[in-house]
């Protein structure tokens, strides 16, 4: 029997849902399956509201661009057949079909020097296997309707991060995700220099606003971008009072750009993509670790009022009511 899939996609008050054209064509009985769509403008506590009207035995995450594949469902529904499944996901790609800039966002993200770990948010990394929120994107998410409710459904103070902090809550529970990288939705990124840098500049800020809220993250490797900052303000004075040498890690950076943007534009056969990669991958370092050291200052400097229990679902704080 194929578990009922409730799938839920937030969206903005009056903006269309291109998720809806693919689900219409999705090889799945349409008895066992129930599309939810809500507007509104905080995304976790859109989705909280739809899985409380959920039917289904799965609860499925998209967000409103998320273009399934036609197999999608049935490959989700062959995960739930163990009962020691508690959540499945998988890679958000960017279409052929994108403009140049578009599509060289996604492979730079889809490097271990774009995104390290999490590359496999953007990209068809190895084989099936349990995974940590480090792999797991939330515009590409299920989990048993009961596991979600058990673990406190998304914080709704957390915005971006929230699929990361819901992961994380439900592995420290002892159950298990697993990254499937052939459940792909496609989906578009940025098109524009400044709408890139907006975007992680956020994802900087939700990174450290889920450190301060939650719990004190023990991987370092999210600090990275933020001494990067530090280090390329601070450059001119290191490089007048100790000498040229200090330039050497922003050397081997560029070296790294450089040589990564020429190998990804050969494999794609974009000369233009090997020279816009090196500006990418600045771009996307420098914003996320400029949220990364705003979010510290605003949460440090009222540290005693905005700490939160970790695991409750509580009023948004930074979504608008």
């Amino acid at each position: 029997m194929w578990p009922a899939i409730s799938v839920i996609i937030p969206t903005r008050p009056g903006a269309p849902a291109r998720a809806l054209d693919a689900l219409q064509v999705v090889d799945y009985p349409r008895e066992r399956l129930e599309i939810l769509v809500v507007e509104g403008e905080c995304p976790p506590r859109q989705r909280n509201q739809a899985a409380c009207r959920a039917s289904g035995d799965v609860l499925y995450f998209l967000d409103d661009d998320s273009l399934v594949a036609p197999d999608a469902l049935q490959r989700l529904a062959a995960h739930y057949c163990s009962p020691n499944t508690h959540a499945v996901g998988g890679p958000a790609l960017t279409p052929d079909s994108e403009p140049l800039l578009s599509r060289c966002i996604g492979y730079a993200l889809g490097t271990r020097l774009g995104a390290w770990t999490m590359r496999a948010r953007y990209a068809v990394i190895g084989r099936c296997r349990p995974a940590t929120e480090k792999e797991l994107i939330g515009c590409n998410l299920s989990i048993r309707r009961e596991v979600f409710w058990n673990v406190g459904g998304f914080r709704e103070d957390l915005y971006p991060n929230e699929e990361t902090e819901i992961i994380g809550r439900l592995l420290q529970q002892g159950k298990v995700a697993l990254y499937d990288p052939e459940l792909v939705v496609w989906r578009t990124q940025s098109r524009s220099f400044i709408g890139l840098a907006r975007q992680f500049f956020a994802y900087g800020r939700g990174r450290m606003r889920q450190t301060f809220r939650t719990y004190p993250s023990a991987n370092l490797v999210f600090l990275v971008p933020a001494l990067g900052v530090v280090y390329v303000t601070l450059l001119p004075v290191l490089w007048w009072k100790l000498g040229a040498w200090v330039a050497l890690p922003a050397v081997i950076y560029l070296t790294l750009t450089l040589a990564i943007g020429v190998s990804i534009g050969l494999k794609y056969r974009t000369v233009a993509g090997s020279a816009v990669l090196p500006i990418l991958y600045g771009l996307i370092h420098m914003c996320y670790g400029c949220g990364l050291i705003y979010e510290a200052i605003v949460q440090g400097a009222s540290l005693g009022r905005t700490l939160i229990p970790a695991g409750h679902a509580g009023q948004s704080r930074d979504c608008p009511e």
